[in-house]
């Protein structure tokens, strides 16, 4: 029962963390000063949770100050990239083609550490081929037949996917990649060891760098109406928990089981909570490929 608890947990946390940045786009003023109030908030919150978890494994060398510098360097772009991602798109795809970043890792595994793909992983990525034709057909046609049908009906419309948010959700994806890559390249040098000083000293260094752009910006605090410091603390405190628990889960259970199940649910919560709490509308073949991807997200995950 405990397992299944946790399992939730983790998969309600990392969706939560996501529904609170699309809250805090949809409420603010749209400001930089909110975005950079937001960012900075969700740093200090993430870099807390982190913290607990260097608290009860206070294990450590110096290289990991490395490895984790660099891991926290490209989490900040990732959080500056991922926030754009989700103003200017509908939450539900953009997690979704976020979440291909673990393509990158594979590549990299392949080339350089000379890995050999499954059968199950090779079929996932020709699926994910599929979901990007599937979510971009319109688009690629020049023309909705489906927003058509949807104006003429009186329906709502399926959110317009524009360039700019394919350029941020492709920047969060490619960044989020080589953020693996970090993970799996001080993993592969110190094999299950120091992972709660690397983290704890990334956080650290996504902070260091989100004030020293807040103050060389000029910003201002957003107190008020945006809420950007209540959703960035929400956001950072749940992305955090949700790591946490994860790390706590991966120490007993199968990886092969782990992650799929978890990449999935967060797919599915995240679904659901676009449509129904922010009311976020797909064509049909944005749907289906939504689906598609969801598969090819469970089939890559499989280890």
């Amino acid at each position: 029962m405990t397992t299944i608890l946790l399992y939730i947990g983790t998969i309600a946390t990392s969706c939560a963390q996501s529904a609170f940045t699309k809250q805090n786009t949809r409420t603010g003023d749209g400001s930089a000063e909110s975005a950079a109030t937001f960012n900075l908030f969700k740093a200090v919150a993430v870099f807390a949770v982190l913290l607990l978890i260097f608290l009860f494994d206070r294990s450590w060398n110096m290289a990991t100050i490395g490895w984790g510098a660099v891991y926290g360097t490209l989490l900040t772009v990732s959080m500056i990239t991922g926030y754009n991602a989700l103003k200017t798109g509908p939450m539900a795809l953009t997690s979704m083609i976020v979440s291909f970043s673990l393509l990158i890792p594979y590549v990299y595994g392949i080339l350089f550490l000379h890995e050999k793909p499954k059968a199950v992983q090779v079929a996932g990525l020709a699926m994910f081929v599929v979901s990007l034709l599937l979510i971009n057909w319109e688009k690629l046609r020049g023309s909705s037949d489906v927003q058509k049908n949807a104006a003429e009906s009186g329906a709502a419309k399926p959110q317009k996917m524009t360039g700019r948010w394919a350029l941020f959700v492709a920047s969060t994806m490619i960044v989020n990649g080589f953020c693996s890559i970090v993970q799996k390249g001080h993993q592969t040098v110190y094999p299950g060891a120091y992972t709660s000083w690397f983290m704890a000293v990334a956080g650290f260094t996504a902070c260091i760098l989100f004030l020293v752009r807040f103050v060389w910006q000029k910003n201002k605090v957003q107190l008020k109406a945006s809420g950007a410091v209540k959703y960035g603390i929400l956001s950072g405190a749940t992305n955090g928990i949700s790591n946490l628990i994860l790390l706590v889960l991966a120490a007993t259970e199968n990886a092969s089981i782990l992650y799929p199940v978890v990449s999935a649910g967060i797919m599915l919560s995240v679904f659901a909570v676009g449509r129904l709490v922010f009311k976020e509308k797909m064509s049909w073949l944005q749907t289906a490929g939504f689906v598609v991807g969801l598969l090819a997200i469970v089939m890559l995950k499989a280890l």
